[in-house]
């Protein structure tokens, strides 16, 4: 899908005469329009996520990445042999058997350690950050970007981490001290942005908003849309997938702002 509707203008040839041809209006500064989700629990994802960049150099067309951790954790070890006898089936659709897993490797697809997924998350986060630098300096200012990255996360160190290596790589401006405002110029705001589900760490979001300065919208809240049956069973798997940063009184400060909201749009 990327290499039909992703493909990059073609660049621009002289005439005849020597003059060259202008590029269309309407494929200047293009972004991704289809992206692929990339999740951090998956062994394979930093390895295919390079692969990814280098073949979308190669052929031509602008990599759209959404970086998430993953949701189907339980079910991956409920279905793979090597695992099925000590992983919490409650987690996992009561259908999950040992029968669905289709992976002919010893271990399970997945990692099996929550602190092994966050690693590659993080070190995946470094990658694209890398490439959205490289990308910003070989293209220049009105061109298509190369590559577009959505960080999907709902966790603070993450979080903390992609603005940190913005900084790091030269692609944003720190102003006063550490933790303090973060200005992001155009060449980044048009590639990269950072998004969490509408509903979850509010907190988080007004954090990273009261923070980034931006020079078009950076941080963005999600929305399912459908009917009810088709969107919890995705609530749900999100529940699940969030349940760490939603412990240790996080829910509970979720419902409070919640409340308060609620509170304000009623009562002014």
């Amino acid at each position: 899908m990327m290499r039909i509707f992703n493909k990059l203008p073609a660049a621009p040839r002289g005439s005849w005469f020597g003059e060259p041809k202008k590029v269309p209006k309407e494929d200047v500064g293009v972004q991704p329009l289809v992206y692929a989700t990339y999740q951090a629990y998956l062994r394979r994802t930093p390895e295919y996520l390079g692969q990814s960049i280098n073949a979308a150099r190669k052929e031509g067309y602008s990599l759209g990445v959404k970086l998430v951790r993953g949701a189907y954790h339980p079910h991956e070890l409920v279905a793979h042999p090597s695992t099925s006898a000590t992983a919490d089936a409650s987690l996992a659709s009561p259908t999950t058997s040992t029968s669905l897993s289709i992976s002919p490797d010893p271990f399970p697809p997945v990692w099996q350690k929550k602190a092994d997924t966050d690693a590659r998350y993080n070190a995946c986060v470094k990658t694209l950050v890398a490439a959205v630098r490289d990308d910003t300096q070989v293209r220049a200012p009105g061109q298509a970007p190369t590559i577009g990255v959505l960080f999907g996360t709902h966790n603070w160190t993450s979080a903390g981490l992609i603005v940190d290596e913005l900084i790091k790589q030269g692609l944003a401006t720190a102003r006063g001290t550490e933790g303090g405002v973060v200005e992001v110029g155009d060449a980044v705001a048009e590639r990269v942005t950072m998004g969490q589900l509408y509903g979850m760490t509010a907190a988080l979001t007004s954090h990273l908003v009261d923070r980034i300065r931006p020079s078009s919208p950076f941080v963005i809240k999600y929305i399912p849309y459908g009917r009810l049956s088709e969107v919890m069973p995705y609530l749900g798997r999100r529940a699940i997938e969030n349940k760490s940063v939603l412990g240790n009184g996080a829910a509970e400060e979720e419902r409070r702002r919640a409340a308060a909201e609620i509170w304000v749009r009623i009562f002014g």
